[in-house]
């Protein structure tokens, strides 16, 4: 056979290889999307204290199958369209703690939950035989990925100097509670977040980057790799994922679970002694995880560790969060019974992203609203001396 038949072999080959790639991805967009990384490139920058944080005055738009979104931050690194200075005599300031559900991935600035709180504060205040009533200002300090500790440390260091009347961090069950005592090394890589250290596999660290960044078929296909050198191995390590992911459901904890409690209450208790040293009440709200609100999610994550002995709950970390903000003395607010009872065709999440849909924001707005007014940390009747 000649080089010129096997040229025109080997490009035929190369050609069909590649129509093929690009049907399985087409394929794959379009009938099986894949989560993927859903952050546009440099919203986010490396921070000495915080690892990263919110690269201030980044404009961009966070697109993924399930939604498109505006992102804008402030000259602080918030997610703001607005600058805040000194606070005005008749506002009352709410900074919001938290990570990617508070500051609010999946939906527009002006839908999330802390946004939607205000208006309806305000509304309430103009349609009040009260006057006159306060100017509600929420600061959205929210970052994707932030547990407590990173949440305490941007208190000290800025968000106490903002001038907030009110405190509310929002407590994420899917992930703080494990990072409280195991802090991810994550930082900005080019651009885009990156945790720990790239992985090995069979090509270059930057093409892997770039088919993660873009490719539902090699988000599908990725995990099949190890599957594929050892089975057994794969097997073993997605067990062992599973019992820590499981591990905080277990009402009776092991060692190593209590010490992942005994983490997250420090961090707790020193947010609880800042604020009360500063005169601002602090408010912590329980975000469920979405497969704690959806029961037959919740089954199918269990069932393949049916063959242990072990009980997991559903609400157990909820209710042990609650005990241990009881202990501190904090008003706490638990969002699952509110999801698990409010009945609706319009879904609160958003089923392969995670985090609320705009629904899920405005339902969170109203019931925190009611919790706030219930344990008397908003002004009554346009006053602002119960600050």
């Amino acid at each position: 056979m000649g080089w010129g038949r096997l040229a025109g072999t080997g490009l035929l080959c190369g050609l069909s290889l590649m129509v093929a790639l690009l049907a399985g991805e087409w394929m794959v967009r379009y009938l099986a999307p894949q989560k993927m990384y859903r952050f546009p490139r440099g919203m986010f920058e490396n921070h000495p204290t915080l690892q990263y944080r919110l690269a201030p005055g980044f404009v961009g738009v966070s697109n993924t199958v399930e939604f498109q979104t505006h992102i804008r931050t402030n000259r602080l690194g918030l997610r703001a369209d607005r600058e805040y200075g000194r606070k005005g005599p008749k506002t009352f300031r709410m900074l919001f703690l938290g990570d990617s559900f508070t500051m609010g991935v999946g939906v527009e600035q002006d839908e999330t939950y802390g946004e939607v709180l205000a208006r309806r504060l305000m509304e309430g205040g103009r349609t009040s035989l009260q006057t006159p009533s306060p100017t509600y200002e929420v600061i959205n300090a929210g970052v994707p990925g932030y547990n407590t500790q990173q949440a305490l440390t941007y208190l000290r260091e800025s968000g106490l100097a903002l001038e907030p009347d009110l405190v509310v961090l929002g407590f994420y069950l899917g992930n703080d509670i494990a990072e409280n005592f195991a802090m991810p090394s994550v930082s900005v890589q080019d651009g885009y977040l990156q945790s720990g250290a790239p992985a090995q596999g069979m090509l270059p660290a930057p093409l892997r980057r770039y088919l993660a960044l873009n490719s539902h078929l090699y988000q599908l296909l990725w995990p099949y790799q190890r599957w594929l050198v050892d089975r057994s191995r794969w097997v073993r390590k997605e067990r062992q994922r599973l019992q820590r992911r499981l591990a905080i459901y277990v009402p009776e904890p092991d060692n190593d679970t209590g010490a992942l409690w005994d983490a997250t209450r420090r961090q707790v208790a020193a947010m609880a002694e800042i604020t009360r040293s500063h005169g601002v009440p602090l408010a912590v709200v329980i975000i469920p995880e979405m497969v704690q609100v959806d029961p037959q999610l919740w089954h199918k994550m269990i069932q393949p560790m049916a063959s242990n002995d072990t009980t997991y709950q559903a609400d157990w970390p909820n209710r042990r969060l609650v005990a241990l903000c009881h202990e501190h003395h904090l008003p706490v607010f638990d969002l699952l019974p509110v999801f698990a009872q409010a009945g609706t065709d319009e879904p609160w999440y958003l089923p392969l992203d995670g985090h609320w849909t705009r629904h899920g924001h405005a339902v969170a707005a109203v019931a925190i609203g009611t919790f706030l007014r219930q344990q008397q940390l908003l002004p009554v009747g346009g006053s602002l001396a119960n600050r």
